[in-house]
C-alpha cells in the first residue's frame, strides 16, 4: 500500500526575505504609523520609511526607492486610493509596478471594487496585527500576481492564481472569504472589532486640551460597545476591553487622563488576534501587564488628590 503524499508547504518569509525589504508607510494618524512600523520591525524588515501624506511619499521615494508600499485609504489631500492611481499611471517617482497594500479602518463592497479597480495589490483591516501583515506581505513578495498594463486596467491581476490551498485574503479582492479561512478579514465579526477598535483609537487620538470631553466619550462608547465585545466570543478580549473601561472610570474627569494607556489597550487587541486562545499563559500576562498599568495610575490618580485635598 503506497502513501500518499501531502502537498508541498508554502514558503514563509525569511528573515532574509524581510532584512532585503525597503518599506514605506503613508499614514496620517501618527499612532497607527507607529503600530505599522513596529509591525514592520518585528518582521525584521530593512528598511523602513514612514510619512503623513502621499504628498511627502512622492519626494521620499526619489532617495528612499521602496520596494513595498503600505497607504492608508485617508492619506491626506491625496487618498491612497488617487496615491496607487498615480503610481499606476507613471506619475510618481516610483516603479509603476511597485507592490502597493492598502490600509483602511473598515470595508465594504464598493470599496473592494474601488480598490481593486485602482490597482492595489493586497487589502489590510486596521488595526494591523503582525499576522495579518506578514500575510500581506507574503503575497505580494513571495506569490506575486501578474502585472496587467492595458487600455482600461494597469495593476497586479484582478483574478489570483488557481491554487487550491490558497488561504489568503482573497481569491479576488470582491469574493467572499473562503469558508473558514484563518485570515482576521473572513469574519464579520472580527471586522466589526477592528472598526470599532479604530474609531476609538482615532477619538482618544483627539485634541489634547478637551481632555474632558475626551474622558466623557471615550468611556460612553467603551460602554455601548461592551456587549458586542462580549459576543466576539474572545474572553481575552473582553477582559482588555474591561480593563480599558476601568482605567476610565479611575481617572474620571480629573486632568489625569493619558492617551498613551488607552491606545495601549487597543493595541493589546490587535497582538491578541495573533495569539491562539490555546496560548492561554501568553494571553493572561498580556491582561495581567495591563491591569497592573491601570491599578498603578489610578493609585497615582487617588495619591496626587488625596495630597491636593490635604494641602
Amino acid at each position: 500500500m503506497t502513501e500518499k503524499s501531502s502537498p508541498p508547504q508554502k514558503r514563509s518569509l525569511s528573515i532574509a526575505d524581510t532584512r532585503a525589504l525597503k518599506v514605506l508607510v503613508v499614514d496620517p494618524n501618527s499612532y497607527m504609523r507607529g503600530i505599522v512600523a513596529d509591525a514592520l520591525r518585528r518582521l525584521n524588515v530593512g528598511e523602513l520609511s514612514s510619512t503623513s501624506s502621499t504628498d511627502e511619499a512622492n519626494d521620499i521615494c526619489l532617495s528612499f526607492r521602496p520596494n513595498i508600499v503600505i497607504t492608508d485609504w485617508e492619506a491626506g489631500r491625496v487618498s491612497g486610493l488617487e496615491f496607487t492611481r498615480s503610481i499606476r499611471r507613471s506619475e510618481k517617482n516610483i516603479p509603476r509596478d511597485i507592490p502597493v497594500i492598502l490600509l483602511a479602518s473598515s470595508v465594504a463592497r464598493d470599496q473592494l471594487i474601488a480598490a481593486r479597480q485602482a490597482g492595489i495589490n493586497e487589502f489590510l483591516l486596521k488595526p494591523v496585527s503582525v499576522r495579518a501583515l506578514k500575510s500581506r506581505i507574503e503575497e505580494v513578495v513571495l506569490r506575486p500576481r501578474k502585472f496587467i498594463d492595458s487600455r482600461h486596467y494597469i495593476g497586479p491581476c484582478r483574478r489570483r492564481k488557481t491554487d487550491s490551498d490558497f488561504g489568503g485574503p482573497w481569491r479576488r479582492l470582491t469574493d467572499e472569504p473562503p469558508i473558514g479561512a484563518i485570515e482576521e478579514a473572513s469574519s464579520d465579526q472580527v471586522d466589526k472589532l477592528r472598526a470599532i477598535v479604530a474609531q476609538l483609537s482615532g477619538y482618544a487620538l483627539r485634541d489634547a486640551t478637551d481632555t474632558k470631553g475626551i474622558v466623557r466619550g471615550l468611556y460612553k462608547l467603551l460602554s455601548s460597545q461592551s456587549k458586542e465585545i462580549d459576543l466576539f466570543g474572545d474572553k481575552t478580549v473582553s477582559e482588555v476591553w474591561r480593563s480599558a473601561q476601568r482605567y476610565i472610570e479611575g481617572v474620571g474627569m480629573t486632568p489625569y487622563y493619558d492617551a498613551k494607556v488607552i491606545l495601549r489597550h487597543f493595541e493589546a487587541i490587535a497582538v491578541v488576534m495573533d495569539i491562539p486562545k490555546s496560548n492561554v499563559a501568553h494571553r493572561q500576562s498580556l491582561v495581567k501587564d495591563l491591569n497592573r498599568l491601570v491599578t498603578k495610575k489610578i493609585h497615582s490618580v487617588e495619591a496626587d488628590v488625596r495630597g491636593v485635598a490635604g494641602a
